[in-house]
């Protein structure tokens, strides 16, 4: 089914996940369920704190529960500028008044590691003595981010979780805001299309370290991340990515 015919003619889904990552239960209003086959529906809500696959970041999954229905939600999709929900019903789903409630346990854990992996941007950078340019990233299974250059040595991947885990050990804030374009000055390469044709560009910052545009949940304070542990690096040929996961 394609997820353009399904939000057409809908507002854009307020993204209820950025203004409060920590919200695991919450009321909406169900504008739109298409049925694909059996009990499976495409569902549209006027607000969402389901956050979709993207940025490297996994889909949210949970529960849609409304008069005489409960939605299994499987995955969560962006389709211009909406969310779409997409699973299993227990009755049809129907337009009014809900209740949301996403697995918290796998939100707290894509937000420590989304969080950790900010957090080694800044950290690879200070122990190799260099700006790094990414790539590509992933917060489900396998977890890792990756960048432009050579690999780095056994040592300086060492050295890089030591000094992740005193940085998070000790604790720092975590905030994201919105700018407009022309307030950033954004020079790395793997940013610069996402950005285009932005009205507004929503940053997280760790303190004590640049600012990332970014979408996706964080927590507040890196002590929530509890430590990193830097599993194995891969050589990609003229590129590198480094596994890793929370404690």
């Amino acid at each position: 089914m394609n997820l353009s015919d399904i939000v057409e003619g809908l507002p854009p889904t307020k993204l209820s996940y950025q203004d409060d990552p920590y919200l695991f239960e919450a009321g909406g209003t169900l504008l739109r369920a298409s049925r694909e086959q059996g009990d499976s529906y495409y569902v549209v809500l006027s607000e969402t704190i389901f956050h979709p696959k993207d940025g490297g970041q996994p889909s949210d999954v949970g529960s849609v529960v409304g008069p005489g229905y409960v939605f299994r939600v499987k995955k969560a999709m962006k389709a211009q500028g909406h969310v779409v929900l997409y699973g299993k019903s227990e009755g049809r789903p129907a337009q009014g008044s809900c209740l949301q409630k996403v697995d918290g346990e796998k939100r707290r854990l894509y937000m420590r590691r989304h969080t950790a992996a900010h957090l080694l941007d800044g950290v690879l950078e200070e122990v190799t003595g260099r700006s790094l340019e990414p790539t590509d990233s992933w917060l489900g299974e396998p977890c890792y981010v990756s960048y432009m250059g050579e690999r780095p040595s056994e040592e300086t991947v060492k050295a890089a979780e030591r000094r992740a885990n005193a940085v998070i050990a000790g604790g720092r804030k975590v905030e994201t805001y919105v700018v407009k374009p022309s307030e950033l000055k954004e020079l790395r390469q793997f940013w610069r299309p996402a950005l285009e044709g932005l009205s507004e560009v929503r940053l997280v910052r760790i303190a004590g370290y640049e600012p990332i545009p970014c979408g996706g949940t964080h927590v507040k304070d890196l002590v929530e991340v509890v430590g990193v542990s830097l599993r194995a690096v891969q050589d990609l040929g003229g590129a590198f990515r480094l596994h890793f996961d929370v404690l």
